[in-house]
């Protein structure tokens, strides 16, 4: 069903916490007991109902490819014929830039989201015997590709873009439309491009904070997924992000995608990442185990050493002292994040912990955001 509303209004307009529901038309809020049936918070509940649909998808696949039990596939197969009947027939939310090509979500992002691990869902279950080659074509060419094949169009930049060519890229890799795969590495809205035109000289996306990290996550997603099947895109271009999201932190210890820093570490042989293996693998975690160097040397917890990215305009001064880590950050070029109109900012940290208070970015609609200015 479509079309849908954003998912942040699925909310009690008393309580504003987020509403169970009763049934498609019926919402109830868990703390006042309000039951909504607002045209506007059921088109919500529909595009998270869309996403819990395709995340039902991966983990019956991941069921079946860990069992062999064909009971797991054809109930993953059961919901994607569904969607083959009838996505074209759902409604997009409206014309605007951001959502003309969306159907199972608000905006097309938000169907990136959604739709972004349905691809290779789809490679673990396609040639179990329980479906039959009409329905894989079905599924192929009236799902998947076209919903891939909408984000492709789309057109994008920084983490949009990426989560794009994610999608539309595993699709094409996994249904076998070489040429779709290609454009998601090659072409002007592919991962190679977005070196160009969404980062820095020295490795930091150009809406910085958030922005670079949610492109990287999107971006180390898919040079991992592509990397299993013998395409190698850890280019020197790559490693220059890799190292900036490591310098950019107190420690030199990365705050996100650590465990993708095993696959970096394999290729790159860059000492700065030590410091985030040995973080990451004091617990267990299966990236680990699968791709880790074995034997890495012992050393420093954190770096000590001075950073200075002149092409984005961050300074990060470290010290290791008697009494802990010291790290003073200084931006005097690009903003720490999007929506910050101030471009010099000072952090303190010690031992990692930021300890000042200077404010940072408020987020889009704050009627508090013109404070920071």
């Amino acid at each position: 069903r479509g079309p849908t509303a954003h998912d942040q209004l699925y909310l009690c307009k008393t309580c504003s916490v987020r509403l169970k529901p009763v049934d498609v038309e019926h919402h109830r809020c868990p703390t006042c007991n309000t039951v909504y049936t607002d045209p506007v918070i059921v088109k919500a509940y529909l595009g998270i109902r869309h996403g819990e649909y395709l995340n039902d998808v991966a983990a019956l696949a991941a069921a079946y490819q860990h069992s062999g039990n064909d009971a797991f596939a054809a109930k993953a197969k059961g919901i994607l014929l569904q969607y083959a009947d009838k996505y074209e027939q759902i409604e997009s939310s409206e014309p605007r830039s951001t959502a003309a090509q969306g159907k199972m979500c608000y905006t097309t992002l938000m169907e990136a989201f959604a739709a972004s691990h349905v691809f290779e869902a789809w490679h673990r279950i396609a040639a179990s015997p329980v479906i039959t080659a009409e329905e894989r074509h079905h599924i192929e060419y009236d799902f998947l590709l076209n919903s891939a094949t909408r984000l492709m169009r789309h057109g994008a930049e920084m983490n949009q873009r990426a989560e794009y060519f994610v999608c539309f890229g595993t699709a094409g890799l996994y249904c076998r439309q070489w040429a779709i795969a290609g454009e998601a590495i090659y072409g002007d809205q592919g991962f190679l491009s977005l070196f160009d035109d969404g980062f820095s000289d020295d490795g930091i996306g150009l809406e910085g904070g958030n922005y670079h990290r949610a492109t990287v996550m999107s971006m180390c997603r898919f040079a991992e997924q592509l990397y299993d099947q013998g395409v190698n895109l850890y280019t020197p271009r790559f490693k220059r992000v890799f190292d900036a999201s490591v310098m950019t932190t107190p420690r030199g210890v990365a705050e996100y995608c650590q465990a993708s820093y095993e696959q970096a570490y394999r290729i790159y042989r860059n000492p700065d990442y030590l410091p985030t293996l040995r973080q990451l693998r004091k617990s267990f975690n299966a990236q680990s185990v699968l791709d880790g160097v074995p034997g890495i040397p012992d050393g420093p917890e954190a770096l000590s050493a001075t950073s200075v990215l002149d092409a984005s305009g961050y300074l990060f001064l470290r010290r290791n002292t008697p009494a802990g880590h010291r790290c003073l950050a200084i931006n005097f070029g690009m903003q720490w994040d999007r929506t910050e109109l101030d471009r010099l900012h000072t952090h303190f940290f010690v031992d990692g912990k930021r300890i000042d208070r200077q404010i940072g970015r408020i987020t889009y609609g704050s009627p508090f955001a013109g404070n920071m200015y």
